[in-house]
């Protein structure tokens, strides 16, 4: 809460949280299963996603009224809506967070240990119980609607690029409203689509059978030492590209081989890079500028996200440099 940059947290953006104490413990976990040599070798020269699991898969609106909570109060107490953006915030629930855990046996505390942790060291939730709502909500919130990270600050100073980035259009910022029962709160099982089962999407082996996970562009149920050439060229076509490679040791997945994406663009990379750790062309697919919409356009594997917060009409391109990012470059691809 020091400057415009807690309004980015969308309300429905999933987040998977891990305590500072679990994370201590995973550390410390890795080195005594090291040095024991408990752990195998196979753990090691791969990518994990750490989380804290079930327990700590939340959104945006639940991480922010656990702390309102302290106070006897609520988010909607205190914030509107509208005040927050509606896309482009990071933020996933890791549903393989629980290979880490098989490996290094970390995981103990919920998102409500950890908020209960926070009411036992910090005094000033206690104010929410004394100071009237709308005054705390004046004094601590909204006296940062004229930091530059502000959605309110766009607003009034009409910078249409950070308003077209994160809500999409102003037409679409002002149909949020101020209205709590008008908008749709994905933890209280609710999606402009429809009604959901919130808790259900928590789990991954219901989410798996929903077919709800992310796809990947091979054939995620065959052991890593049984991928080969066809699968390298299976997830390079659902990257919009090529594997230029015509041959590899079968499991092999950490010699380079010869990659091509839709632009032509040709670059060395493991098997392991773009199948597990999420690489792709290294000139195509880093800003500046941001350009998603044009990728969104080749690459399937990235348009399954991006096609979630935004339209395929959208491909405007934003400029990242310093003293630019307001300025919004609209131009067909």
């Amino acid at each position: 809460m020091k400057d415009g940059l807690m309004f980015h947290t969308c309300w429905n953006t999933p987040l998977e949280w891990v305590t500072a104490s679990d994370s201590g413990i995973l550390m410390r976990h890795l080195v005594e299963y090291d040095t024991d040599g408990t752990l195998p070798k196979e753990f090691w020269n791969k990518c994990y996603n750490i989380g804290g699991g079930a327990g700590c898969r939340c959104t945006g609106f639940e991480t922010l009224d656990a702390g309102f909570k302290l106070m006897g109060a609520s988010v909607k107490d205190f914030i509107k809506p509208n005040w927050h953006v509606i896309r482009n915030f990071h933020g996933t629930w890791f549903y393989d967070s629980d290979v880490l855990e098989n490996y290094l046996h970390f995981q103990n505390e919920s998102n409500e240990d950890f908020w209960k942790q926070m009411a036992r060291l910090n005094w000033y939730y206690k104010l929410g119980v004394v100071v009237p709502k709308p005054l705390l909500s004046k004094l601590a919130i909204q006296r940062l609607f004229n930091n530059t990270n502000a959605p309110k600050y766009w607003l009034k100073n009409k910078h249409e690029g950070r308003i077209k980035a994160f809500y999409g259009s102003i037409e679409k910022y002002e149909q949020i409203g101020e209205d709590w029962s008008k908008f749709p709160l994905l933890c209280e099982g609710k999606t402009p689509c429809g009604d959901i089962d919130y808790e259900e999407l928590k789990n991954p082996a219901l989410v798996k059978e929903k077919g709800l996970l992310l796809d990947h562009g091979y054939d995620e149920t065959k052991p890593d030492c049984e991928l080969d050439i066809n699968d390298m060229k299976q997830a390079a076509a659902f990257r919009g590209g090529k594997c230029v490679s015509n041959t590899m040791v079968k499991g092999d997945l950490y010699t380079k081989l010869v990659w091509e994406c839709h632009d032509g663009h040709r670059f060395e990379a493991s098997p392991y890079t773009i199948l597990k750790a999420g690489h792709w062309c290294p000139k195509c697919c880093l800003p500046p500028p941001w350009r998603w919409g044009e990728l969104a356009k080749h690459i399937p594997f990235f348009a399954q996200v991006y096609y979630d917060d935004f339209d395929a009409c959208e491909i405007d391109v934003f400029p990242l440099k310093e003293g630019e990012d307001d300025f919004l470059i609209s131009k067909n691809i």
